[in-house]
């Protein structure tokens, strides 16, 4: 008796019907869930789906009010472009922006959401002035 209700229970039809919701579910994570959970996210989010579909093109911080966290940001290929902390809204810490070949752009130092201080790189990493 109880390896025929096993046998129900591990029909093909049954099991590919389970695998197609679990992979269902997890799309629609990847395109409702926070932009910021995971690089993924944001990727699908901001350069994968119709941008009528996407939930943070805007791109930024502003659509999160008072977001307290650290902030990043992709180029389509997939490398960081920005990076930078924030408590309730205001910028703190170190943010820093990097070229699309990985090289550091600019470097700000923020307190109570003032720059503090400032460095720039040009696209080969020389310092600007």
């Amino acid at each position: 008796m109880k390896f025929v209700l096993l046998k129900k229970l591990l029909h093909p039809l049954l099991v590919s019907a389970f695998i197609s919701l679990m992979l269902l579910f997890i799309l629609a994570h990847f395109i409702f869930g926070s932009c910021q959970t995971s690089k993924y996210h944001y990727m699908i989010q901001n350069h994968w789906l119709p941008t009528s579909w996407s939930q943070t093109q805007t791109i930024g911080v502003g659509k999160y009010k008072n977001y307290t966290g650290v902030w990043h940001s992709y180029f389509e290929s997939g490398n960081i472009v920005y990076r930078g902390e924030y408590v309730n809204g205001k910028q703190v810490g170190k943010h820093v922006f990097w070229w699309e070949n990985g090289v550091k752009m600019s470097e700000k130092v923020y307190r109570d959401g003032v720059v503090v201080s400032r460095l720039d790189w040009d696209v080969s990493g020389g310092v600007r002035r």
